[in-house]
């Protein structure tokens, strides 16, 4: 398979070609005319008509070759957006496997706290309000009211 930078030479050596065959042509015309020689135009004609049809031809093969290519790195890419949702999807499961593994190891090891206590740690830890009121299913009120109680209680 070619890849995109010999592609993109390619469109411009076509390019250049049939710029050239123009430039040519044209000259071919101008001299004709002074000359008058049908016979030797005519030839001339063909042969650039041939030019042409063999451009055309390689224009319309380059264009396949760019539609195969573009087929190509539409579904490497639909692939790869596919793998990395999936790998999100993974680290994401694992992140939850851990987690609810290494809070049930802390509370089967921990002696059991009371619900103040079990705050306080949690606060001690860096945990915030709307954190430790999300794993111990309690109001975040209670230990907003909890954490000050301490902090009064210290003073």
């Amino acid at each position: 398979m070619m890849s995109f930078v010999d592609l993109n030479q390619m469109v411009l050596a076509l390019i250049f070609m049939d710029i050239l065959i123009v430039i040519i042509f044209a000259v071919f015309l101008w001299k004709s005319k002074n000359l008058n020689i049908q016979d030797a135009l005519q030839k001339k004609m063909d042969v650039f008509e041939a030019l042409l049809a063999d451009a055309e031809n390689m224009s319309i093969h380059l264009k396949k070759n760019l539609e195969e290519t573009y087929s190509v790195i539409k579904r490497l890419d639909d692939k790869l957006d596919s793998r990395v949702k999936q790998l999100k999807e993974l680290s994401d499961s694992a992140d939850r496997k851990i987690l609810s593994m290494t809070d049930a190891c802390a509370q089967s090891s921990a002696p059991e706290l009371s619900q103040e206590q079990k705050i306080l740690q949690m606060a001690n830890e860096g945990l915030d309000f709307e954190e430790i009121a999300g794993r111990l299913s309690i109001p975040r009120g209670t230990v907003k009211m909890v954490m000050e109680l301490k902090k009064a209680a210290k003073k």
